[in-house]
């Protein structure tokens, strides 16, 4: 069992639809922000675009992803992974898929539509020792260059969510939807209880990840929240919904069940 404060419960319902892998790599949005999404940017990348890639099958929007991480060294050091895994027979058949991720991946980005920016995200008010400006960018940018366009963000990087939280709420006025991953949340409950008091957006659904650690109170420490445009929710029966959600909802870990989520 999950125990998690309840400003983190959806208050209203919204039409809601999985996209991308069952396991992790997937998300659970809302099926209208698919229609009026004009541009999808993601944030955190790493070797699964399961999610970026339905939803430009469902949208046809513009997808561009930030991850400084993938680049060069990160495919070469994946392959050489692989092929050690192979020789040795462990996991062979999920391995050898992976040899050919990079080819997906480059099948993928293949053209203006969909791009992959080797840029990390970060407030260009702060400093990052060892990294060039010309690798770095930061959400304001990205907006300025996007004005009066229907943006769908998606956020998983890795704890430095917090650091944008605030140009969230400057820009949220083009968003169509947020979903985003939050990571130690059980130390940084202030923080986006905050955030959620000041977004424009209506929280519509909570799942935790269960890669994640537990502290002593069964608070989980990674959660996904989605948040979706308020005249896309409606007020229902929410409080019958039990999370996680039947048929949306999927175990990021397969290997281990999804527990309960109880609100305090």
């Amino acid at each position: 069992m999950y125990r998690i404060p309840y400003f983190l419960k959806p208050k209203v319902l919204c039409d809601l639809q999985r996209v991308g892998n069952k396991n992790d790599g997937g998300y659970v949005i809302p099926k209208k922000s698919l229609q009026d999404t004009e541009i999808l940017i993601s944030f955190g990348l790493s070797d699964d675009w399961s999610f970026e890639k339905e939803f430009y099958k469902f949208s046809n929007s513009k997808v561009l992803c930030f991850d400084n991480s993938v680049n060069g060294r990160f495919w070469i050091v994946r392959f050489i992974k692989s092929l050690i895994s192979i020789i040795t027979f462990n996991e062979l058949g999920e391995n050898i898929k992976k040899l050919f991720t990079y080819l997906k991946y480059i099948y993928f980005f293949n053209n203006k539509n969909k791009i992959h920016y080797k840029k990390f995200i970060f407030p260009n008010d702060h400093f990052i020792f060892g990294i060039d400006k010309n690798n770095r960018t930061d959400l304001n940018e990205i907006f300025k260059e996007f004005q009066n366009k229907n943006i769908f963000l998606k956020i998983d990087i890795e704890g430095s969510e917090y650091r944008i939280l605030h140009q969230i709420i400057s820009n949220q006025k083009n968003l169509s939807g947020l979903v985003i991953e939050l990571h130690d949340c059980d130390l940084h409950f202030e923080k986006i209880k905050k955030f959620i008091d000041n977004f424009d957006l209506d929280l519509v659904h909570l799942h935790v990840n269960n890669f994640c650690s537990i502290n002593n109170l069964s608070n989980p420490s990674v959660i996904e929240l989605t948040f979706c445009d308020k005249k896309l929710s409606y007020m229902g029966a929410i409080d019958k919904i039990k999370y996680p959600v039947k048929n949306l909802d999927s175990p990021c870990n397969k290997k281990e069940k999804d527990a309960e989520v109880v609100f305090y």
